[in-house]
């Protein structure tokens, strides 16, 4: 990935983690302690779901595989 594309992504990465940070914060407003418990409870599904999938060796092996190459990618950026 060229500098350009990655400064694209990390400005696009950026203004979706606001996006969300807003939208997070309304939910609260709304729900209050109600938010909680159902951001909690779909946390601890997402995380059994994830579980599940690490079991699969192929899986597992993708993942790796992708966390390597981003870790390439970042390394190789911050070196230019």
């Amino acid at each position: 990935m060229h500098e350009k594309e990655l400064k694209a992504d990390r400005r696009r990465n950026l203004g979706d983690v606001i996006k969300h940070a807003r939208w997070e914060a309304e939910a609260n407003r709304r729900l209050g302690r109600k938010w909680f418990e159902l951001r909690d409870e779909w946390l601890i599904k997402a995380h059994e779901a994830d579980k599940e999938m690490w079991k699969d060796a192929r899986v597992r092996e993708a993942l790796v595989k992708a966390i390597l190459t981003k870790d390439e990618v970042l390394r190789a950026s911050r070196t230019r």
